[in-house]
């Protein structure tokens, strides 16, 4: 994908601070994919619904970090 499309931004740092930056950037994506260790991603989810993305892919091996995430994402961010 990398090499074959001019529509997808690659972004390589701590996930939190690369949030932060593209909020503070107004930017918006089509899609935000989090696939986060196994503490979650409480802080990057509170980060990624403020990117209004349509669309969030979140990738989870871990049953309680999951649900306390989606819990925010379909509570307070209304996704």
């Amino acid at each position: 994908a990398k090499k074959n499309s001019s529509k997808v931004e690659w972004h390589c740092d701590e996930s939190i601070k690369v949030l932060q930056a593209l909020e503070k950037e107004r930017s918006f994506f089509d899609l935000i994919i989090l696939d986060p260790p196994r503490q979650g991603a409480y802080q990057e989810v509170q980060a990624a619904a403020q990117l209004f993305s349509p669309c969030v892919i979140y990738v989870s091996c871990n049953i309680e970090t999951l649900i306390r995430d989606l819990v925010f994402l379909t509570k307070k961010a209304r996704y």
